[in-house]
């Protein structure tokens, strides 16, 4: 449960030392995770569409 909201945190807070590529990494390694997953994903995205 902590775990996941560290790597949750993180994933959102990356905008300000690996934008795009933090989420992507975290996205790949937690797919046996759903709720990691899910939120990596969404950060991902975000991210991905605020570089545009």
């Amino acid at each position: 449960m902590t775990q996941n909201r560290v790597i949750n945190a993180l994933s959102y807070l990356s905008i300000l030392f690996l934008p795009v590529l933090f989420p992507l990494i975290v996205w790949l390694l937690t797919s046996t995770n759903p709720e990691a997953h899910r939120v990596a994903g969404r950060a991902f995205w975000l991210h991905l569409l605020r570089q545009f």
